[in-house]
């Protein structure tokens, strides 16, 4: 417990108003107090003993104040001091009483800035050398981005599966300045409907904030998983489903999708014997992240001989 005898050397910290004397306990909560900037907000009043103490010894003898209301120093402005102290008569099935804080926050108040649109002078394009400039700086953006969609194609490694669109990565390179332009023209489109980092930033830096408020190390971990989607066990993954509890409903609707995957391969423009596929999700589904996600946290936390035996 906190008393008056600390407050000279602790009066950043605490009020005058509290037990006559200090412990051990009541040092280290100052302490812990000055470290994290707070302030015990129930020892600044001045109100009758009975109103400052929060606990009663079950004789009746002894009366202490050991319960605290703590607070950011800046937030000190803030408290009603005349309405935080301790509710005696408050019935709470406690030898503890009831310890209120009035507090009225005073929160800046900020201006929302009116969206304005940019004016142009259009009048300045009648100038040769500010059309030039502008076709220019234009063309510098867009030669960007088309040497970028060109070093993409040609960095495609040929002899690989197409996708859905048929198209091998062997066409695009055959396909020089016209499939180049088509598809510059595609990444634009893309860019331009609002599909950005931004969000993924955004959590990232909450994630980052809310570990450092509280004093928790955190770790960043890229994995680049090669094939990862054609390796994921099927008879592994509905187990896994079942033990996090995944309704059993929808566990069969997904489990019929690839009940019935059959592949093949094609040699020489002909389609050999098809064959079931026991492994791999479904390429381009928007289920399938979901499914790695839970396969793989599977894999982590258990055992491979677990896995097969919950398969089994």
């Amino acid at each position: 417990m906190q008393g008056e005898d600390a407050y000279p050397n602790w009066k950043d910290t605490c009020g005058p108003y509290s037990n006559s004397k200090t412990n051990d306990r009541g040092l280290r909560l100052l302490e812990f107090a000055r470290y994290n900037n707070l302030m015990l907000a129930n020892t600044l009043g001045l109100h009758k003993a009975s109103r400052r103490w929060t606990w009663h010894s079950p004789n009746g003898e002894h009366h202490n104040q050991i319960d605290y209301i703590l607070i950011k120093k800046r937030f000190q402005s803030s408290v009603n001091i005349g309405r935080t102290r301790s509710f005696p008569k408050a019935d709470i099935g406690s030898d503890h009483d009831l310890v209120l804080m009035s507090f009225r926050l005073r929160l800046k108040k900020i201006k929302s800035s009116k969206y304005t649109r940019m004016k142009l002078n259009l009048d300045k394009l009648q100038d040769p050398v500010v059309a030039e400039l502008f076709k220019t700086t234009l063309g510098g953006k867009i030669t960007t981005l088309l040497l970028e969609v060109e070093a993409a194609v040609r960095s495609l490694k040929k002899g690989k599966a197409a996708g859905v669109d048929n198209i091998p990565a062997e066409l695009l390179q055959a396909g020089g300045e016209a499939i180049i332009d088509v598809l510059t023209i595609i990444c634009n489109k893309i860019w331009q409907s609002g599909r950005s980092t931004t969000e993924q930033i955004f959590n990232l830096r909450i994630i980052c904030e809310k570990h450092l408020q509280h004093q928790q190390p955190l770790y960043h971990v890229f994995v680049d998983f090669k094939k990862a989607f054609d390796r994921v066990w099927h008879a592994a993954l509905w187990a896994t489903m079942r033990k996090y509890n995944i309704s059993p409903n929808l566990v069969s609707i997904i489990q019929n999708l690839y009940d019935k995957a059959t592949s093949a391969v094609l040699h020489n423009g002909a389609f050999g014997d098809w064959f079931r596929t026991m492994t791999g999700v479904r390429q381009g589904c928007l289920l399938s992240p979901l499914l790695f996600n839970i396969f793989l946290s599977a894999s982590w936390l258990t055992p491979w001989k677990t896995m097969r035996d919950l398969s089994a």
